[in-house]
C-alpha cells in the first residue's frame, strides 16, 4: 500500500491531473446500503462512545 501511495503522489506531482475513486463491491446488493449515510451515523455513535469510556 505505501508503493502504492507513494507512485501517487509522484503521479499526482507530475500530472497535477489526479481523481480517486473509491468502490464497494458485494455479491448481493441488499448487503450494502444505497447510500452512505451509515458512516455519519457509525461517526456520531463511535464518538459518542467515546466521550464515556
Amino acid at each position: 500500500m505505501w508503493e502504492f501511495y507513494l507512485a501517487m503522489s509522484q503521479t499526482a506531482f507530475e500530472c497535477q491531473d489526479v481523481v480517486v475513486f473509491q468502490l464497494q463491491l458485494a455479491r448481493r446488493q441488499e448487503a450494502v446500503p444505497l447510500t452512505r449515510d451509515y458512516i455519519q451515523h457509525e461517526k456520531t455513535r463511535l464518538l459518542e462512545a467515546e466521550q464515556w469510556s
